[in-house]
């Protein structure tokens, strides 16, 4: 196995530059990554916050007049948003009131219980979104909204970000080699030049060396 004591100065130069290089750009994409995730995920939080807001605003009047189908109506709408998994209509003893899932066929988990006392939250889990905002009538507290949300938009763009990514740092190493290369040049021709220079010196003194020596041997022999 090389060593990478054995390789010469221009390629370990090289490797230098290289690996500085690949981590700066590293760090950075990661950064960036790291903010585009939070920034989306805080996007899908709002977006998914104002449509249930408009569900509890449009179905308080179902909940005031104890109207299920009003209320299966106004939840209907949400077939509009594709990544809605399934949505619900809380009364305020927590007990479901109106009911709506994409999946028809029943795949899709049932509606859970309303934690007591819960009426604004959201949480990243299962893979999912899920999210529950209050519903409100002149101020007062008349029920509660439950959306649950997919990722797979948000997984979409992940996806395409890292390939986005992949050939940026593709592009970018090549540039950064083939620069590297060219300035690397009028760089290592001074130190090679010195390097040369010295070997000759010291190969020259070995050799002054190596011809004195008998002369100085024939002395100590006197």
């Amino acid at each position: 196995m090389l060593n990478i004591r054995d390789y010469s100065i221009k390629t370990k130069l090289t490797l230098m530059n290289m690996v500085v290089s690949a981590t700066t750009l590293l760090l950075a994409c990661t950064a960036f990554g790291a903010y585009e995730l939070t920034t989306y995920r805080s996007s899908m939080v709002q977006s998914l916050s104002i449509q249930a807001q408009m569900v509890g605003a449009n179905s308080a009047s179902a909940l005031l007049f104890d109207d299920a189908k009003a209320a299966v109506n106004t939840l209907s709408a949400l077939k509009a948003a594709p990544s809605v998994l399934s949505a619900g209509i809380y009364t305020l003893t927590g007990e479901p009131f109106a009911v709506y899932r994409r999946d028809a066929g029943g795949h899709t988990p049932p509606m859970p219980p309303m934690p007591a006392g819960q009426t604004e939250a959201h949480w990243f889990a299962d893979k999912e979104l899920k999210l529950i905002r209050p519903i409100e009538f002149q101020g007062k507290l008349i029920g509660t909204v439950y959306i649950r949300s997919d990722l797979q938009e948000m997984n979409d763009r992940i996806l395409r970000y890292a390939a986005i990514v992949a050939a940026v740092l593709l592009l970018s190493l090549t540039a950064a080699f083939l620069l590297i290369t060219m300035f690397q040049r009028a760089a290592t021709l001074p130190i090679l030049q010195l390097a040369d220079t010295a070997r000759i010196v010291s190969r020259e003194k070995s050799i002054r060396f190596a011809l004195r020596q008998p002369t100085i041997m024939t002395r100590w022999a006197f």
